[in-house]
Order: C-alpha cells, then sequence, then structure tokens
C-alpha cells in the first residue's frame, strides 16, 4: 500500500477534487432549501445558514489544495477569507463561551500558518 504522504500533488489533487465534490453536494442541498418555499414548502432559515456555512468550508478547502498543488503560497486575502470563513461557522455552529474560544485560537493560528509561510 502505498503512503499518501510520500507523494503530496497526488494528495492535494485528491483533496481539491473531493472539496470540489463537496462543494457541488453543499449548492445542491442550500439551492433545494432556497427553491422550497417556491414549491409550496417551508423556509427553514437555520437549514441554509447550516448548508451556507458547508459551502464557506468547500471553497476554503478548495483555494488552499489548489495553492498547495501548484506549488504556490497562499495570499494574504485567502487567508483572510478562511478566517471569516472559519470564525462565522463557529459561531453558527458553537454556543456562547466556545465559539468565541475557538475563534481566538483560529485566529492565532491562521496568523501562525501565514508567518511560517512567509518565512519559508
Amino acid at each position: 500500500m502505498k503512503n499518501i504522504l510520500t507523494d503530496k500533488k497526488d494528495f492535494y489533487n485528491k483533496i481539491f477534487i473531493l472539496s470540489n465534490c463537496f462543494l457541488i453536494f453543499s449548492v445542491i442541498i442550500f439551492s433545494i432549501y432556497l427553491v422550497a418555499p417556491l414549491l409550496g414548502g417551508r423556509l427553514y432559515i437555520s437549514a441554509l445558514k447550516d448548508y451556507g456555512s458547508w459551502i464557506f468550508l468547500a471553497i476554503g478547502a478548495r483555494i488552499i489544495s489548489q495553492h498547495a498543488r501548484k506549488g504556490q503560497k497562499i495570499k494574504f486575502y485567502e487567508y483572510l477569507i478562511g478566517c471569516i470563513a472559519a470564525i462565522t461557522n463557529f459561531i453558527i455552529w458553537f454556543s456562547y463561551p466556545f465559539n468565541i474560544i475557538i475563534s481566538i485560537l483560529c485566529i492565532v493560528g491562521i496568523g501562525m500558518s501565514w508567518r511560517a509561510q512567509q518565512r519559508s
């Protein structure tokens, strides 16, 4: 059995494909909940928030894996998009004290990642 981490380009290609599939799935589910009221169903705001946050995650994974498989550095605004997406998801998914703690850790982690990338 081949070790996944030995061929990073192949690994990042697989992550890119999975993130694209996840993005398509999330958009389809989000669209179904968005169109349901037009067909006589109910509009579920909580479902739209949850599936919308899935779209944020898929876009973030897609951006990072795309740059990683090309061997490029991630730009500052892409780090910013990832940070905003993560914080938004934490606020949506978790309750008050826990989401603030995780958001702060997210900001610190992304800042450390940015600095490590700039040094290399």
